[in-house]
Parts: C-alpha cells; sequence; structure tokens
C-alpha cells in the first residue's frame, strides 16, 4: 500500500516503539493520528477534551490523556481481536 493511495495515512501496525512492527495477517488498516493539524480536528479534539473532563467530573475518574485516529480498512483487511 502507497500512503498516497489514502490520502496521508500510514499502514497500521501492532507494538510500540522498537517493538513495532507491520503485521498484514493481524492489522490490514491504514490510520493517521489526529494533531490539531485541521480545524475538524481541532473541533472534534476540543469536544472530546471536553467529555474527558465531564466523564472525570461525573465519575471521579483521572483520565488525562486522549489519543484518536482516523482508519481506513479497504475491502478484506481486518483488526485480529489478538492485537490487543
Amino acid at each position: 500500500m502507497h500512503r498516497a493511495a489514502y490520502q496521508g495515512l500510514d499502514e497500521a501496525g501492532i507494538g510500540r516503539g522498537q517493538q513495532h512492527l507491520l503485521r498484514k495477517d493481524i492489522r490490514g488498516d491504514a490510520i493517521h493520528w489526529l494533531d490539531h493539524e485541521s480545524a475538524a480536528q481541532r473541533r472534534y479534539l476540543d469536544a472530546m477534551s471536553e467529555l474527558q473532563q465531564a466523564l472525570n467530573h461525573a465519575l471521579f475518574l483521572g483520565l488525562f490523556e486522549y489519543e484518536a485516529h482516523f482508519a481506513h480498512y479497504p475491502p478484506g483487511a481486518f483488526l485480529s481481536a489478538s492485537s490487543g
């Protein structure tokens, strides 16, 4: 898959850091982490921040971080239950 084919999305992998692997037998999507680079992303992340604060207050939680990404699953792609 070429990044340009999915308008800036990267092949999704499993693991973190030096443990990160591309495993098509486990995960076949392409992703882009939300990073406030567009007005739409800023609005969405701001709304999620408000939700996080409301949940913390209402449910006495300690949620301090929130991450989100766009994902595209082409036909036949999947995320195996064993990946997470």
